[in-house]
């Protein structure tokens, strides 16, 4: 269940989550092309196997998974990871005290935004999205999306990081567990996405045209198809308290702290750009210093991801929608 987004007060300005990145210009750019060569061959191979699936799941499981043959039994019957708990409970602590904190900063800096967690873009649901819009209400606007990523660990999936900059414009990687944040922006890996958003397209099509060989490693572990010879058990992990959590508690406001500068550092960066509107227009500042603007809107649903989580539990019905104040 998704939440609704609230109206929009008058003035506010409303974008689609997660398609400016690829709309900058009137000419298809390289990674434009290659991001709608492989949302078609997503498409394509979804009506292939029956199954409602997202393209975010279907990228999700090409682009980790270098065995074919996996590849298409773990999109028709998915081995879910039996994950501890706790790691789910850390995560929406920290989510939602990130999210405090931004508001709170953005609101001291009096940005227009609008704030989104786990809402669906062509590629994935992010932990965090914030988008800001262009400079007037007049025209059609480009927008400009940051996502935040957080993760409670040591490490990051690079593919992810990927695949989430087919859809926005910067990405923030929080990482709880290290007391810091970093971004990249879609130009920095522009190349990269670009290549393997064709190359994901090709895999792809060979899977549309059945070339589902093996190709063994260390991604057998756990694996939905059981005949196969090289398929490994799965191991669980249980948490440890004491290196994960209590040892780790110092670092977490570290990691929150940088990650709200680098979203402001990147939203600055971003209405120094902005043309500047002309006098007695019905320009909308992303940025004003002297108009007292509404509080950035925060909008939350239903995380169905099951790569970190496991399946989300039975009769969970999502969480509140807040617009400033408790509705």
């Amino acid at each position: 269940m998704v939440c609704a987004p609230q109206p929009l007060a008058a003035g506010d300005v409303q974008g689609t989550w997660g398609y400016s990145a690829l709309n900058s210009s009137d000419a298809p750019t390289e990674l434009e092309t290659s991001a709608k060569t492989l949302q078609e061959s997503a498409e394509a191979l979804r009506d292939k196997l029956g199954k409602k699936l997202s393209l975010a799941r279907i990228l999700g499981v090409v682009g980790d998974i270098p065995c074919p043959k996996r590849c298409v039994e773990e999109l028709r019957n998915p081995a879910y990871a039996v994950i501890d708990s706790y790691y789910g409970e850390r995560h929406n602590y920290l989510r939602g005290l990130l999210v405090d904190a931004l508001r709170a900063r953005l609101i001291e800096e009096k940005f227009r935004v609008r704030i989104g967690s786990e809402e669906p873009t062509r590629f994935g649901r992010g932990d965090v999205d914030i988008q800001m819009a262009g400079s007037g209400i007049s025209v059609s606007l480009e927008t400009y999306t940051v996502r935040v990523e957080l993760k409670g660990g040591l490490m990051f999936k690079v593919g992810q990081a990927v695949r989430y900059l087919m859809d926005v414009d910067a990405l923030v990687i929080l990482m709880a567990a290290r007391g810091s944040a970093f971004a990249v922006t879609k130009e920095e890996a522009r190349e990269l996405v670009a290549f393997a958003a064709s190359t994901y397209a090709d895999k792809l099509d060979c899977l549309l045209d059945d070339q589902n060989g093996l190709v063994p490693g260390p991604w057998c572990e756990a694996c939905p198809v059981l005949t196969c010879v090289n398929r490994k058990e799965g191991r669980r992990h249980s948490a440890n308290f004491q290196k994960e959590f209590v040892a780790a508690l110092p670092m977490w406001p570290r990691a929150i702290e940088q990650t709200v500068e680098v979203v402001v550092d990147l939203l600055k960066m971003r209405a120094t750009q902005l043309p500047k509107a002309s006098p007695g227009s019905n320009a909308s500042p992303a940025l004003s210093p002297t108009r007292k603007l509404p509080y950035p809107r925060f909008t939350v649903s239903r995380s169905t991801r099951s790569d970190e989580f496991g399946k989300p539990p039975k009769g969970y019905r999502g969480e509140a929608t807040s617009e400033g104040a408790a509705q």
